[in-house]
């Protein structure tokens, strides 16, 4: 079927979905707006390796599990018709919360050869507190075992509180900082902060390149300054001798780098940036230098999204980014995955189709393992699972936990390619 033509039909169905439950659903009419619900039919599902854990323990027999999402589907902005074609512009921001969904409901679909249920409902992210407190006292919330959500940055700290008060086990799946943590066990982050992201490459800076001046290249600017400043103290941190250097770049030129970078040790410039029109002239003045077998270069998750510098021409240089949600497209279960979702959906996923079937999985293995509906459960040590995604920790003992795994990626053979997987 023609591309633009099935994802016409197919988001056509869930606008359908939102129009037939606000005219349909009762009670949830009143709870909530016309853009603020999404509401598929039940799934059944608990996962392949279930059926392996159920024979190494069970506290309590546990047959459904309720799971809300709240993510920002935007469907409505969805609907501006292209004039020159049958086609809808999709939202970058709407197509991330649709992957997850159809990951998720992929998952749900084949857990359920085990005979547990998995109860999907889906609910449109609130703009501000009022919203939040409109999906609070609705019948999806209140039922829910479990709220996965991706919120605006303004909105997470009240939902943790809100999760804390009441009781309700909430994943979040985009934060800053992991601090909302705090003295909140019900709220979990599943996957990295974008601070701790930037510890866990600091630590592995210091342990990968012991010997090697790292030089923090950044601008002050609010963003960058900042992440800089995190950088800075976590490789401090890790290694108080580490050779550390700052480079503003605010009011300096590569040249200035250049002329900064030690002859005597082998060199880690970390360019905290993301900004691709700041970030290309100084990997192409690196890369103009005669002698630069010593130069290594790290850089942010967002490097992947450049399109102006391809990292794969620069064969003298060494590239190492980070991110938390890498998908390897050469990894097994990975291309599982992948096969399913295109057989299903008629195209491919991107890394939050991956995430929801992730995420999904994680939750009705170790629950159904545990016998127990909380996040401890979701947390615990999966030793089933070969490859690891997640790795929960907790700061103190009455944290909430945060996933810390993050991939390294290094360019081999030109691919990124996850390092010590």
């Amino acid at each position: 079927m023609n591309q633009k033509l099935h994802s016409a039909i197919k988001y056509t169905f869930y606008a359908i979905t939102i129009m037939f439950l606000q005219y349909s659903c009762g009670t949830r009419k009143k709870d909530l707006k016309y853009n603020e619900v999404i509401s598929p039919p039940p799934i059944t599902s608990i996962s392949d390796s279930i059926e392996n854990k159920k024979q190494i323990t069970e506290v309590m027999v546990i047959d459904t599990i309720d799971l809300l999402l709240i993510m920002p589907f935007e469907l409505r902005k969805n609907f501006t018709m292209d004039t020159s074609d049958t086609f809808y512009d999709i939202q970058p921001g709407s197509l991330n919360a649709i992957n997850f969904y159809e990951g998720a409901t992929l998952a749900a679909e084949d857990l359920q050869k085990s005979g547990v249920t998995v109860n999907l409902h889906a609910m449109e992210s609130p703009r501000d507190s009022a919203g939040l407190s409109r999906i609070e006292r609705s019948s999806m919330w209140n039922g829910a075992d479990f709220v996965i959500a991706e919120l605006s940055p303004s909105l997470v700290p009240v939902i943790s509180r809100r999760a804390k008060v009441t009781g309700k086990n909430v994943l979040l799946t985009q934060v800053i900082d992991p601090k909302i943590l705090s003295n909140n066990e019900n709220v979990m982050i599943t996957y990295a902060s974008t601070i701790t992201q930037c510890r866990e490459m600091a630590a592995f800076l210091v342990d990968s390149f012991p010997d090697s001046q790292i030089t923090l290249v950044f601008r002050k600017q609010k963003r960058e300054d900042y992440l800089a400043g995190i950088f800075k103290e976590s490789i401090k941190l890790k290694n108080p001798y580490q050779k550390v250097k700052e480079f503003d770049a605010s009011i300096k030129t590569v040249n200035d780098l250049i002329g900064k970078l030690s002859l005597a040790y082998n060199n880690m410039v970390v360019i905290v940036s993301s900004d691709e029109a700041f970030v290309s002239p100084y990997i192409s003045g690196l890369n103009g230098l005669e002698n630069i077998e010593w130069i290594d270069i790290a850089g942010l998750p967002t490097w992947q999204n450049f399109e102006s510098i391809n990292f794969m021409q620069f064969d003298s240089l060494s590239f190492y980014l980070f991110e938390n949600n890498f998908i390897d497209e050469y990894n097994v279960t990975n291309q599982t995955i992948r096969k399913k979702y295109i057989k299903t959906y008629s195209s491919d996923p991107n890394s939050y189709g991956y995430s929801g079937y992730r995420i999904i999985e994680r939750i009705a293995t170790n629950v159904i393992e545990a016998g127990r509906m909380d996040l401890k459960s979701i947390a615990s040590v999966d030793t089933l699972t070969r490859e690891k995604y997640f790795n929960f920790l907790k700061v103190d003992s009455v944290s909430g936990y945060e996933n810390n795994a993050i991939s390294v990626l290094k360019i081999v053979d030109f691919r990124y390619k996850p390092l010590g997987k």
